[in-house]
């Protein structure tokens, strides 16, 4: 069971630090979307390989989102090096806020993974703010600002909690 919580608590730190960079970038006079992209991708790769491994595991569950996270990442940083623009980013966060509410429950009430539910919950916040920055009606600060603050909270505490092996799975 280590292994497992040690593999959780990489691929959590690995998404906080990407929500990390971008709150970051966003919170800048001019940021630059185009690095923040290649470092999306930089960091979703490594957690789609141990989400396909994570699935070899058993745990598909919970290898499906971290799946979908590193597919939306992965479109999202091709669309900001590209420079399409925010809007189809705004968009793939809106799916992923909807997903998030049926992991949010699958996590707390089928599975009682308290820690996940808490994780999932929380990360409907920072996607559903970058809708609405990519449709106008938040700043880039105030977005770049939701995101530092929940990589924090919601990402990278929980991964050190798992490292440290203070929260169970």
């Amino acid at each position: 069971m280590a292994f497992v919580e040690s593999l959780v608590g990489q691929l959590l730190w690995f998404y906080g630090a990407c929500l990390f960079v971008l709150g970051l970038s966003l919170t800048s006079e001019k940021p630059n979307l185009k690095s923040v992209g290649i470092f999306l991708v930089i960091g979703a790769i490594p957690n789609a390989i141990l989400g396909f491994y994570a699935m070899t595991l058993g745990a598909f569950l919970s290898a499906t989102l971290v799946l979908m996270f590193a597919v939306i990442l992965i479109a999202a940083g091709i669309i900001l090096v590209r420079e399409y623009g925010l809007v189809p980013v705004g968009d793939c966060a809106l799916f992923v806020a909807i997903s998030l509410v049926w992991f949010t429950y699958i996590f707390a009430v089928e599975l009682q993974e308290y820690v996940l539910a808490y994780i999932c919950a929380m990360l409907i916040i920072p996607f559903l703010s970058l809708t609405a920055m990519s449709r106008g009606k938040l700043s880039l600060k105030a977005t770049g600002w939701i995101f530092v603050v929940e990589a924090f909270i919601t990402l990278l505490i929980p991964s050190w909690m798992y490292f440290m092996k203070i929260a169970p799975i």
